[in-house]
């Protein structure tokens, strides 16, 4: 999804793709955006479009990722579950 001052924004869980590698987990929004906030399991963890967290970080088990966008004055938010074995 190509974003434009005109183009409406749809941002759900989709947009988030993560890739799980037994202990650790790499999230990364799809598209570019002016501002991100990565909270993970309520815990604030980057402020990247990509980042990486690992078991020793979070533990092992299911985890919650909200990421928070903002795109032309505009925030957005989604979220997503995750895995770390």
């Amino acid at each position: 999804m190509s974003i434009t001052e005109e183009t409406p924004v749809r941002f759900t869980e989709e947009d988030i793709d993560i890739v799980e590698a037994g202990n650790s987990a790499t999230l990364t929004c799809r598209n570019v955006f002016d501002a991100y906030a990565w909270i993970i399991d309520r815990f604030h963890r980057g402020i990247e479009q990509s980042i990486t967290v690992t078991s020793r970080d979070l533990g092992y088990g299911v985890h919650r990722a909200t990421l928070t966008v903002a795109k032309n004055g505009a925030i957005y938010s989604a979220a997503a579950k995750f895995t770390l074995r």
